[in-house]
């Protein structure tokens, strides 16, 4: 009889009864309760009463409290590997909650581990109002070998990749904009022209995938295939949903916060890291009134190249940190007159000669 007992499943069983069990249920009494569950279980062959079966409730009561607890599992390498993974800020209730950690015996452990890695190891640091950080060292990376080509990336006001702007894998253009400046034109027109040369995946808070279907029928000269442009407008945790890796274009349009607008500058930062090599064009919202987007200077740390569009159709350069001198002048503060056409093309505006800078008193040239 002993011999017909799936034992594995057995163990199983026993392990999902003991993590429902030591929601409340601690120390040597979650033995007994097992082996009774165990016995009452198996009472008609006996194997409830053999070495081997109280061996089996030894085994369960360990993967339960893996599961569960983390008292098998390293918790203090499960919290630095919470903290490599996040590469976040988190004070104790959040990594409870991540971790699965609820009882009072736990979170007291919990405590301790992070005073030791903050205080002893000197691995975590304690980042104030009760929130924790992993202190990471520099790693060196091999630039003498790395590749110098900067990417082929088209880009709307003539700012295309390497003819104007110098971007490279795992950068980030900005494009700030008030309403109804174009913003969304922009990312569209980026996704359409480098379709055929990048994986684009397009990810959007404002549009729908019927209004994206719609917007993108505008363009009248090209024939859009949907396996060229992956759409979503269904997520929550911005670096989260991007796809990393080289040859690979995330378009976010755009980047909502609506509270703590400073985040913005720690969203692209958490980006920037997850990028691998991919680029992202992203979109923020602007104040008419004010030269940043949301989020001020901070949102200008991350992004290699960041515009500034006005819903009087005037783009402005705020930062382009390389440029290619070869053709054209230092462009920081240029201006650039364009219009939209049909809702999805920016072109520029004539009879203006590109990008130009403003006079010193105010006024603005640079029209044939």
């Amino acid at each position: 009889m002993l011999q017909d007992i799936d034992k594995e499943e057995l163990k199983t069983k026993l392990a999902d009864l003991a993590v429902e069990l030591t929601k409340g249920v601690e120390g040597p009494r979650l033995d007994t309760y097992l082996q009774l569950l165990g016995k009452w279980i198996h009472a008609d062959n006996g194997f409830g009463e053999s070495n081997e079966f109280l061996e089996l409730c030894n085994s369960a009561k360990r993967m339960a409290l893996k599961r569960v607890w983390g008292r098998e599992r390293d918790l203090k390498s499960d919290i630095l590997d919470y903290f490599n993974v996040t590469n976040c800020y988190a004070d104790i209730t959040t990594i409870s909650r991540d971790l699965t950690i609820v009882t009072k015996q736990e979170k007291q452990r919990l405590r301790t581990l992070l005073w030791r890695l903050v205080n002893e190891d000197k691995i975590l640091e304690n980042a104030g109002r009760g929130k924790y950080r992993l202190i990471k060292d520099c790693s060196f990376v091999d630039w003498a070998n790395a590749s110098t080509d900067p990417i082929d990336l088209w880009l709307p006001f003539e700012l295309s990749s390497p003819h104007f702007s110098i971007l490279n894998p795992g950068d980030i253009v900005l494009f700030m904009g008030s309403p109804n400046s174009g913003k969304t034109a922009a990312t569209l027109s980026i996704a359409k022209e480098n379709r055929r040369k990048w994986d684009v995946y397009y990810f959007s808070t404002e549009i729908s995938a019927a209004s994206f279907n719609r917007r993108l029928k505008k363009f009248k000269d090209s024939d859009i295939k949907p396996n060229e442009i992956k759409f979503s407008d269904d997520f929550n945790d911005f670096a989260d949903i991007i796809q990393p890796g080289h040859g690979k274009l995330n378009i976010i349009d755009y980047l909502e916060v609506y509270d703590n607008f400073y985040e913005i500058g720690n969203i692209l930062n958490k980006i920037h890291k997850k990028l691998d090599g991919a680029v992202c064009v992203a979109n923020i919202q602007k104040d008419p009134n004010k030269e940043f987007g949301l989020g001020g200077n901070f949102s200008q740390m991350k992004p290699v190249l960041s515009v500034s569009l006005d819903r009087e159709n005037v783009a402005t350069i705020t930062k382009c940190k390389e440029f290619n001198n070869e053709r054209i002048e230092n462009p920081y503060r240029k201006v650039f007159y364009y219009k939209i056409v049909e809702g999805c093309k920016l072109i520029r505006r004539t009879p203006s000669v590109g990008w130009v800078r403003k006079n010193e008193n105010g006024g603005q040239h640079g029209f044939a």
